[in-house]
């Protein structure tokens, strides 16, 4: 993970070197971002592992909105994805039944 740290900011230092134009790409912000939720660079330059990712971190760089989630408290059921909340709507007056007679 350290290493993959490195890379990344090798990287990063590599693309602010660029032109601006390609300095602010999408897959350059996406990097800077994963970047800044994993790692932290010490006062000495060297690279650590961040304790806890803050809220909103990106962990799939393939579909950035995508969110950590868990099910339960033991967080045993954890997921990487999109949440939806389902409703139905149901009619304040119901409809008359349909007299359907066999002819």
């Amino acid at each position: 993970m350290i290493q993959a740290g490195n890379d990344a900011r090798e990287a990063l230092n590599w693309i602010n070197g660029l032109p601006a134009g390609n300095r602010d790409g999408k897959a350059v912000q996406i990097l800077r971002r994963v970047f800044e939720d994993n790692f932290e660079a010490g006062p000495d330059g060297v690279i650590t592992k961040r304790r806890a990712q803050p809220t909103g971190a990106i962990h799939n760089p393939h579909n950035p909105e995508a969110q950590w989630s868990s099910k339960d408290a033991l967080k045993t059921k954890t997921w990487v994805g999109h949440k939806v909340q389902v409703a139905e709507t149901v009619q304040d007056k119901p409809r008359k039944p349909v007299n359907r007679r066999k002819a």
